[in-house]
């Protein structure tokens, strides 16, 4: 190392060592310095703070009342989210040890920006006073008395809708052009001498402003009632007080409404750009956006981003996930008029985040609970990489929401990187419960020939199959979800199992099974597929095989709790696969008994086993118990058909796709039966519609009819949907495995890719 980089790297330690002698000097003297605080009031480089929604019949009183929180510090992260014993109220919390210098100490640099400012006896609430007086008038109580569920949104104990904001805005312009004309942005800076903070929040009315008469302070700190309900977050970050110069250009850009502002003379010429934000000055010029690198006390890098009104465009599908290069999960306010769709089109895709889960705090909840402004970076292992780019695993927490109307107005979000960081915000995002994904043959049509375009369902949409943006190689729904399984750190507490078919030999008759099994101590899923050769489990290999894109391919998810995978277990067993991969840590041994046995080597099985045996099925739901289902499992050597059998049992008629080779057995009976479908289409952007032969499709499917042929059988009508890659006849002897769901969406789009309804003899 260079002499010169050592003798600076020891004058930074030994200032960061005067800097915290200094910090506590003046703590016992004076009070807390303007610096992020711990719960014991210990200076800290950041942190990160979660108020959690608020949830009437939760066992935590904290969060019955809304106010209860999560945190993260740095020498805390890798233990995770740590649920505090205190309210985000009190002055002992972390935000309100934090900002108790705004309380403390009048001669500090002071500044608190909110586009809703906290209401006091001189500055009441205006948008409910708007509200209110909306609500008094003629229009107002005719809407009042319509039906509530056709409603957006809610101020006070009234609901409100767009058309309800539009004559709230005629009868009060000139508040409503203030509030245009402000960012969407809420925090706080506070400084002295040497350290400042900068607070970056979502909540509204947020917080107490200060109120200093003759020296002293009559107000404190304390947290809105109107922030309770809902999930917020805040992000403080430790800073040289020379570094609000660089934030300050950031507030330039966001065009915040500020509502206290308080800077000593002597830092006026030390803080050009903080003095022309306390003096409204914004960006007259493009561009209407600026990006900032900055860093802590401690050294951590920051990228804060902030766009002016002018940009006029999301900031996170328009200028954040362009400079990351990174596709985003984003989670902000749904509730208000305007909500932006999930965006596919552009180069890196930015998915709205639809529910989340706090284990710590045994809770989970929708979009619509939540008020909080962050994003993550949808990073993970590269099927073909050895490593990990530490850049890729961007956080970011702001205060502007993915809403149209807020693309025209002033705001920003605050990004840092890290794995450990990302993974305690990624973790927190439930997936998508259920998926399928059906890849067409290469021999469709002119634009399908390389074979990677992929159609997909999840849950919520209804119709047809939606044509990806994407393609079945690119970082998509198929490596999103498969990514723990190249991630050597998540097999230390993740159990994986992959297993494949295997052909025929003497008397084995063979297994036509294929899938993916993933758990850890809470669940996991399960993929079945008619992919040979997937996954490929050898670095610097496609995820895909190659060899199989030109065949049509489908490919199920569903995400179950640790019973049902461990039943899975006993189910794909009747089928004898292949284990190709198995890995169970020991700490999940005792919930997956089942996968264990399938570590037992296969000849030691044949010895207590019949050649063919009774089928097998399992009867499961999904874990948020939004899907019910049934899986039929049959040994090798079973000639019995899954479909007809499944038929049977439910007393309906079922139309099966299937590749052209199977010998098919068309029965038609007045209690059960099956049908063939020899072709099918599917409808891409701007109305091109393919039409698909079981030529060189390997996809199989059943749906349950819905017209006069169910109506003749002994039930009542039924949404049936499965899916399998053994032999939809009675005369293949290969083991298999068959899943069939219930749910009227996803029959329906099944039940539509048929070109003609199937006839029987």
């Amino acid at each position: 190392m260079p002499v010169l980089a050592l003798h600076t790297r020891v004058a930074m330690c030994f200032y960061y060592f005067v800097l915290f002698v200094f910090s506590v000097f003046v703590t016992d003297c004076t009070g807390l310095t303007p610096q992020c605080r711990n719960e014991k009031g210990e200076p800290v480089d950041w942190f990160y703070v979660y108020k959690l929604p608020r949830e009437k019949n939760h066992l935590n009183p904290l969060v019955r009342r809304g106010v209860a929180y999560m945190h993260l510090t740095p020498s805390k992260l890798r233990g995770g989210w740590i649920m505090s014993d205190l309210a985000i109220s009190d002055p002992r919390s972390m935000v309100g040890k934090t900002l108790s210098p705004l309380y403390q100490d009048k001669n500090i640099i002071s500044l608190i920006y909110n586009d809703q400012p906290p209401a006091t006896e001189n500055q009441p609430d205006l948008l409910q006073s708007v509200a209110d007086m909306y609500s008094k008038s003629k229009r107002g109580q005719q809407k009042q008395a319509g039906v509530r569920k056709y409603k957006k949104f809610k101020l006070g104990d009234k609901y409100y809708d767009d058309y309800d904001l539009a004559e709230m805005c005629k009868m009060h312009s000139k508040f409503m052009k203030t509030r245009v004309e402000s960012g969407h942005t809420k925090g706080v800076i506070l400084g002295d001498k040497f350290t400042s903070l900068w607070l970056v929040h979502s909540v509204p009315r947020f917080p107490p402003l200060p109120d200093f008469m003759s020296g002293l302070n009559v107000s404190g700190y304390d947290y809105p009632s109107t922030g309770m309900k809902y999930g917020q977050s805040f992000l403080c970050v430790s800073v040289q007080t020379s570094t609000l110069n660089q934030i300050a250009t950031q507030l330039k850009y966001n065009e915040p409404l500020l509502v206290y502002t308080h800077i000593p003379a002597e830092f006026e010429s030390e803080l050009p750009n903080l003095v022309e934000v306390i003096r409204n000055k914004t960006i007259d010029a493009s561009p209407w956006y600026h990006i900032e690198s900055f860093e802590t006390l401690v050294g951590r890098k920051f990228l804060s981003f902030a766009k002016s009104a002018m940009f006029n465009d999301d900031l996170y599908s328009g200028l954040v996930a362009e400079v990351l290069q990174s596709d985003l999960l984003v989670e902000s306010w749904t509730n208000g008029p305007g909500t932006l769709d999930s965006e596919c089109s552009r180069n890196f895709q930015v998915r709205n985040i639809e529910r989340l889960k706090f284990p710590i705090a045994k809770m989970s909840f929708t979009s619509h609970n939540d008020h909080s402004k962050w994003a993550v970076a949808v990073a993970h292992k590269m099927h073909n990489s050895q490593d990990t780019k530490v850049a890729d695993y961007w956080v970011c927490v702001g205060d502007i929401n993915r809403a149209l109307p807020q693309e025209s107005r002033g705001g920003g979000t605050v990004c840092t990187s890290g794995p450990i960081l990302w993974g305690n915000f990624a973790h927190l995002i439930e997936s998508v419960q259920t998926w399928y994904i059906y890849k067409p043959p290469s021999n469709v049509g002119p634009t399908m020939e390389s074979g990677i375009n992929f159609t997909y369902l999840t849950p919520g949409v209804s119709g047809r199959l939606t044509a990806s943006t994407s393609n079945i190689f690119s970082n998509a729904m198929l490596r999103y979800t498969m990514a723990p399984m190249f991630n050597v750190e998540y097999l230390d507490y993740m159990a994986l199992v992959v297993y494949e078919g295997r052909e025929p030999k003497e008397l084995f008759k063979g297994s036509a099974s294929l899938g993916i099994m993933m758990a850890n101590a809470v669940g996991g899923i399960w993929i079945g597929h008619t992919i040979p050769g997937f996954p490929d489990l050898k670095p610097d290999t496609p995820i895909f095989p190659p060899e199989e894109l030109k065949n049509g391919h489908m490919l199920m998810c569903l995400t179950l709790d640790l019973k049902t995978l461990n039943s899975m277990a006993i189910a794909i067993k009747q089928t004898e696969p292949n284990i190709s991969k198995i890995v169970i840590p020991e700490k999940l041994k005792l919930s997956l008994p089942e996968w264990v046995n399938m570590m037992i080597p296969d000849h030691q099985i044949k010895k207590s086993k019949t050649s063919v045996r009774k089928t097998k099925v399992l009867h499961f739901l999904t874990r948020d118990k939004s899907l019910r289902g049934v899986i039929l499992a049959r040994s090798p050597g079973d000639t019995r058909c899954l479909y007809k059998s499944f038929a049977k049992t439910k007393g309906i008629v079922m139309d099966v796709y299937g590749h052209k080779e199977h010998n098919r057995l068309v029965e038609c009976d007045r209690k059960y039966g099956i049908r063939n479908i020899n072709s099918i289409s599917l409808k891409f952007p701007e109305q091109v519609v393919y039409y698909i032969t079981n030529s060189s499709d390997s996809m199989g499917f059943a749906v349950s009819t819905g017209g006069a042929w169910q109506r003749t059988g002994i039930s009542k009508n039924q949404y049936w949907m499965c899916t399998g890659n053994i032999e939809n006849q009675p005369l293949s002897a290969k083991g298999g495995i068959v899943a069939c769901v219930s749910n009227f969406q996803i029959w329906r789009s099944f039940d539509i890719l048929k070109v003609n309804e199937p006839q029987c003899p």
